[in-house]
């Protein structure tokens, strides 16, 4: 019961579908190298919605995980945790990017002058 419950919450969202090392990879990948038709190619999308996207698939990955991390079955807290943070930092990153679209090269984004990505969000789903 418990794993198809979780499976169930899982399918609702595109990015928790997968398995943890393969969204992990997907987080931490520059735009310019995902394959044609990857799913996880919505992540380079410039959709409004991808951010909040993330930031939902996160709160439900790490309320899942607080409660399955009680149960009586083998599991890790590693990889969830990772994938948790992932999620997060990559939402930062679109944030920060999107920021920096907006603001232009002044300011803050003033060293980003002449560079055509000042911000990669992959690098942020990695910090986090």
């Amino acid at each position: 019961a418990l794993c198809f419950l979780t499976s169930l919450l899982h399918w609702g969202s595109a990015y928790l579908r997968g398995s943890s090392t393969s969204l992990l990879g997907a987080l931490f990948a520059d735009c310019a190298n995902f394959p044609a038709g990857e799913v996880r190619g919505a992540l380079c999308s410039d959709a409004e919605h991808v951010t909040t996207e993330l930031l939902v698939a996160a709160l439900l990955h790490l309320l899942l995980t607080a409660w399955t991390s009680t149960a009586p079955v083998p599991g890790g807290l590693l990889i969830p945790s990772l994938a948790i943070g992932g999620l997060m930092g990559r939402a930062a990153g679109l944030t920060l990017q999107k920021y920096a679209a907006a603001s232009g090269d002044q300011g803050f984004f003033a060293q980003c002058a002449g560079v055509s990505q000042c911000i990669t969000p992959g690098v942020y789903a990695i910090v986090d």
